[in-house]
């Protein structure tokens, strides 16, 4: 089994008195699974001991029981505040949250997110995970590596998958939650005796799971261990590749090759461009942002065109990247504006933000469009944009959506926009609108989604304005003239 063969590695590693003679081994006998996979693995082994922490403040601390939270979500929750600090461990905060709770520690910031589908604190949520290695400010040995190995953090998956297909990980029957294909304990003892350990037993520690990189970072200058090295990179590259091939976890096959720096990375960026509308295609994008490279511009037309601002989801995301990344570095830029113009359904709300920036003339008909938009999210941009500037011209258009109109849901974001702006006046208005427009809010345990979506709406701005607050404050100035024919 290759969890013995782990241990086994793991043992001999702690057994060994010379470094040199262990890497000779390690090197004419490699276990059968890449270092980025055995280094989530261990790091996962002592998530799963923290999963066990939340569990024991969950249930003995909480009065929660994991049972209920399972099976009733929200409803399981047991009857204290949803949020609050830990009893007699207040460096801990609670915050329960669906089936779940999270706990989050108010001096380091390491927050440990739990979802509970049994009695136990077993199943990992691979974004939990993830953001619990972005929490850390300090990570140890084994998290250290495995954000190392996984820069952009979303790449893990590729690790998670791996794990799955070698046995190590299980997968829930009916959830994408995972647990440990094997009882932990004997391998939480072998790792702890590693982590207060000297740089040399780190080397072999790496030797022991084939990351050739770690040892020559470590100054470990051999020959055959800088052969090994090169031929594990080229293994990771061709495997990624085969992968995004085959269209199996492909945005994360990409995001690989370029954490590598794989030489064939643009190649594979560039085969990412071709391909429809997708995932894939968004962190291609995202991507090029990141490089800040000018030169994708014929690359990004053509992906253009081929993409509907207000087809299905994510082509309306896609449509708007591109027209960002071409205001950024295209010459064309009356074909810019024209592609602007296009959506009637997703995106208005940051096409006229963008417009703002780069076509003040296109501003306020966008900004108008949004603001009378059926759908929620364009209504929720354009109001927190326009909060944001605080400007008169700002003031007038969400006062406008309450002069046009006496409809509760279709006014909500430009009420919640007006009293986020720190002006009493504004403020007056819309109580003077609520008192003659006067709504029956829904009372009990279950009421309708959208009177769940009109109490949220204050929430909903103030989050979207948080969001926007640096992209939009340095636009404050301009003042966009009214369109023609107005």
């Amino acid at each position: 089994m290759l969890y013995q063969e782990i241990l086994s590695r793991l043992a001999a590693c702690l057994k060994s008195d010379d470094r040199e003679t262990f890497i000779t081994e390690c090197l004419s006998n490699p276990l059968p699974i890449s270092p980025w996979s055995l280094w989530t693995l261990c790091s996962l082994v002592k998530h799963r001991q923290r999963q066990e922490f939340v569990l024991h403040i969950v249930r003995d601390k909480l009065s929660g029981d994991p049972n209920a939270l399972a099976e009733a979500g929200a409803f399981g929750h047991p009857p204290v505040n949803r949020i609050g600090l830990v009893p007699a461990n207040t460096d801990w905060e609670y915050r329960f949250h669906g089936r779940g709770c999270c706990l989050t520690n108010r001096i380091t910031g390491e927050s440990i997110d739990v979802d509970f589908y049994d009695e136990t604190g077993d199943w990992l949520k691979e974004y939990f995970y993830e953001g619990y290695l972005e929490s850390l400010k300090a990570p140890e040995i084994w998290e250290q590596r495995v954000i190392e190995l996984h820069p952009s953090l979303e790449t893990v998956a590729l690790a998670f998958q791996n794990l799955i297909e070698n046995g190590l990980l299980e997968k829930h029957p009916e959830s994408s939650v995972v647990r440990l294909g094997f009882d932990s304990d004997e391998f939480l003892r072998l790792l702890e005796r590693f982590e207060e350990a000297s740089d040399s037993l780190h080397q072999k520690l790496a030797a022991a799971f084939g990351d050739w990189g770690t040892l020559i970072k470590g100054e470990v200058s051999r020959r055959d261990v800088s052969e090994a090295f090169a031929r594990t990179r080229l293994n990771r590259e061709q495997a990624l590749i085969q992968q995004f091939e085959r269209n199996d976890q492909q945005r994360y096959a990409l995001r690989s090759l370029f954490e590598m720096e794989s030489p064939r990375r643009y190649e594979i960026l560039r085969q990412a461009f071709s391909l429809p509308p997708s995932g894939t295609v968004s962190a291609a994008l995202d991507i090029l942002f990141e490089m800040n490279d000018g030169s994708w511009c014929d690359e990004i037309w053509n992906l253009l065109g081929r993409t509907d601002p207000d087809g299905d989801l994510p082509q309306p995301h896609i449509w708007h990247t591109c027209l960002e990344y071409l205001t950024l570095h295209s010459s064309d830029r009356e074909g810019v504006r024209l592609n602007l113009l296009k959506t009637s359904r997703h995106e208005i709300g940051e096409a006229a933000i963008l417009a703002l920036q780069h076509f003040p003339e296109e501003t306020l008909g966008l900004f108008r469009k949004a603001l009378y938009s059926k759908v929620p999210d364009n209504r929720i941009i354009a109001a927190s944009a326009l909060a944001l500037i605080d400007q008169p011209w700002s003031h007038e258009e969400l006062l406008a959506v309450l002069r046009n109109s006496d409809d509760q849901e279709m006014t909500a974001e430009c009420r919640a926009a007006l009293r986020e702006i720190p002006r009493p006046k504004l403020h007056q208005v819309v109580d003077e609108w609520e008192s003659q427009n006067p709504h029956a809010t829904e009372t009990g345990a279950l009421i309708s989604m959208e009177e769940y979506a009109l109490q949220r709406t204050q929430d909903y701005i103030r989050i979207e304005m948080e969001f926007l607050h640096d992209r939009v404050l340095p636009m404050r100035t301009i003042t966009p003239p009214e369109p023609p024919n107005s």
